[in-house]
């Protein structure tokens, strides 16, 4: 039952993959700036203004990832055609392959003829331009991080008040966020 289990979670998570994925760079963004929200609460920073600063910082960084995909597509695509013989040469390579493998020769021409280096380059624009689940994704993104940087601001109070029943569990939430032994909030 546990191998059955496991390959029906592994289905779930591929399913909802575009969520999940972004519900993990979500928190693995929180948790990384949280520590700044603390310190800034720390110097008298209303808790309010302390979560705006770590939103506003968590936006910057989705937009340096952003301008960094944004200029090595660019960069890719402003360099593809310098390769254009390479990829002639390595075409006739999987023609000769073909044909080492049993296919005709016409058979193997025909396969290398039929592959256009224009409708490769077209086939990643289009991969490229299929934003439409990116943008989802980023908005879904964004809303976890709003909201998980909010949620990050009650950390020590609710920390606190589940000290008295569960101290286990606020040991181990402690340590997760601010490392060994550190508080949240």
């Amino acid at each position: 039952m546990g191998g059955a289990g496991a390959v029906i979670v592994a289905f779930g998570i591929a399913a909802i993959g575009p969520v999940f994925s972004a519900t993990l760079l979500a928190l693995t963004l929180t948790m990384c700036v949280h520590p700044i929200q603390r310190r800034l609460e720390a110097r008298g920073v209303p808790r309010g203004g302390a979560t705006a600063v770590v939103v506003v910082l968590v936006l910057a960084i989705l937009l340096g990832f952003w301008y960094g995909l944004i200029l090595a597509v660019g960069q890719f695509a402003g360099i593809l055609p310098q390769y254009a013989s390479d990829l002639q040469a390595w075409l006739a390579g999987v023609g000769d392959w073909l044909v080492g493998v049993g296919f005709d020769q016409e058979q193997a021409a025909a396969v290398v003829a039929s592959v256009d280096p224009a409708q490769l380059l077209q086939a990643a624009v289009a991969a490229v331009a299929g934003a439409t689940g990116v943008i989802t994704s980023t908005f879904v993104l964004i809303t976890m991080l709003v909201a998980m940087s909010i949620d990050a601001a009650w950390m020590g109070t609710v920390t606190g008040r589940m000290r008295i029943r569960r101290q286990r569990l606020v040991v181990a939430l402690e340590g997760a966020v601010g490392g060994s032994g550190g508080t949240c909030g």
